[in-house]
């Protein structure tokens, strides 16, 4: 390729920038759409819809059944539910729309830092990722999260539209949604209302206002809450999380973040490396308060991945979120080298390879979480069980299960204490402690088998070795129950699912 058309390309995407916006807005709406048949099954799926469901039959979160994150998402994921009925089909296309959401909004704010060149990288960076396409279709907070963040940071620097007060208000407003969907954001929020107070540090107006927005939405999404039974609450949103590690040495910790800190490189490693270019030539800006912007962006990412990395147990997946704000800053990084660059050659050749290498990211990466394995889609294996629990049972019935995304699909409750999916249970618990945190023990779980007060019981082989489900419990099932069905190659670990109706039933 001649220099005259290495220069014509960049010039090409320069012209033709918002129809390139389309076209990979649209690739990723087709990875998602594979996603949401061909998406492997997360157990996290079935009790973020189960809780959905909960809300609007009128429980609440934390006081009526346990549920361990912010409590925005079952009342944000629960309308389509209500509006298309219950199933994990329309949860992930709810997830599918605030992801593509989330493009479109991220690109007007990348042309704010990178102009249309710098956008379209950025787009292209967040399109060409299977993993984050992935864990942004499946249902968990992730999708959600980073549609509010982007939507903050939109009021902030790309909608010129609004005038301040209202834009920094409109920030913070959804900051804090963002915030009451996922706690990591906390850091994202004080970090927003810091900024604002510099930039606007000679209008006490708008820094009152600002800072009341964000103390009301705080208080509206978590005080009733708070008010109604703290003790719930702080279990739920960090108790819970803190006793996640309780049982892991420092080898096992060290393991964990070694490895995570490496999925990090392997998934983003284009994202990452733009990044530090951008920061290091963004360091040689004379004036900080007219780059401030650049500033705020790079600590919430740098805040918010801190404080997912030291939480223990730490997963790769939970820096998707921060995907889109890092793609704004890798794009502006890929600005910076092709604007800064006096040598065409260099500028171009750097461009060109910068471009190749994330056309390849979906080979490199493969089919994240997709699975293949087989004649159905992961999905249409859930619904066969769950059709033959619709036919089986009462609809008024209850199951004893813990992989909730069956009960989602079947359109069942599950028995008191079973909303967390396997998150719900505590064997060694006290029968007091249990029942006050709306979870379960082994004692509790046994009574429901003995009672039969289960229209259907589903274990997995996965779970009961995890659970360390004994071998009395085992019996108790057969005494009271019988071997209805069974699935091999099931929900998220592939495993055998055996499903059990009461004997008494039995024809």
């Amino acid at each position: 390729m001649s220099q005259v058309e290495k220069l014509e390309l960049m010039r090409i995407i320069e012209e033709r920038a918002h129809e390139i916006y389309i076209l990979l807005i649209s690739i990723y709406s087709a990875l998602g759409i594979f996603y949401i048949f061909f998406g492997g099954m997360n157990n996290d799926e079935g009790w973020y819809l189960y809780a959905s469901k909960l809300v609007y039959a009128g429980k609440i979160p934390y006081i009526e059944f346990s549920y361990t994150q912010p409590p925005l998402l079952p009342y944000i994921y629960g309308i389509p539910q209500l509006l298309f009925g219950q199933s994990l089909y329309v949860g992930r296309l709810t997830s599918l729309f605030f992801g593509v959401m989330t493009c479109i909004f991220t690109v007007k704010i990348a042309e704010k830092f990178g102009g249309k060149i710098g956008a379209t990288i950025t787009l292209a960076l967040i399109c060409f990722n299977p993993f984050t396409a992935y864990f942004f279709t499946i249902v968990k907070t992730y999708a959600l999260t980073a549609f509010l963040m982007i939507l903050s940071l939109y009021f902030l620097f790309g909608n010129s539209n609004v005038e301040n007060p209202v834009r920094s208000m409109l920030s913070i407003f959804f900051m804090c949604l963002a915030l009451g969907v996922r706690l990591s954001v906390l850091p994202a929020v004080f970090l927003l209302l810091l900024y604002i107070l510099y930039i606007e540090r000679n209008n006490i107006r708008t820094i009152v206002l600002s800072a009341g927005t964000g103390l009301i939405t705080c208080g509206l999404l978590f005080i009733p809450f708070l008010i109604s039974n703290k003790d719930l609450l702080m279990f739920n949103l960090v108790g819970y999380h803190l006793g996640r590690a309780g049982d892991m040495s420092l080898f096992e910790i060290f393991i964990n973040k070694i490895s995570v800190f490496f999925g990090i490189v392997d998934m983003f490693f284009v994202i990452l490396v733009l990044m530090f270019v951008g920061l290091i030539l963004h360091s040689y800006r004379k004036y900080f308060v007219s780059n401030a912007k650049h500033y705020l962006l790079y600590l919430i990412v740098l805040s918010v991945f801190a404080l997912h990395f030291i939480q223990r147990p730490t997963y790769t997946e939970y820096q998707v979120i921060l995907v889109p704000l890092a793609s704004i800053l890798a794009g502006y990084g890929f600005s910076e080298i092709y604007n800064n660059s006096k040598d065409n050659f260099v500028k171009n050749s750097l461009s060109l390879m910068i471009i190749f290498m994330i056309l390849l990211t979906p080979l490199a990466q493969g089919p994240v979480g997709a699975d293949l394995s087989g004649n159905k889609r992961p999905i249409q294996e859930i619904e066969e069980m769950a059709n033959y629990i619709k036919n089986h049972t009462p609809e008024d019935g209850k199951l004893l299960i813990f992989s909730t995304y069956a009960a989602v699909q079947a359109n069942r409750e599950v028995l008191p204490g079973f909303e967390m999916s396997l998150f719900s249970y505590y064997p060694d618990w006290s029968n007091d402690k249990t029942e006050t945190y709306r979870v379960i023990n082994k004692h509790l779980l046994n009574q429901y088998i003995e009672s039969k007060s289960a229209s259907a019981i589903l274990l997995t082989s996965y779970e009961v070795e995890r659970l360390q489900i004994g071998n009395d419990t085992v019996r108790l099932i057969e005494e009271n129950y019988y071997l209805a069905k069974s699935m091999q190659n099931w929900g998220q670990w592939r495993d055998t699912a055996y499903l059990y109706l009461p004997k008494e039933e039995q024809r």
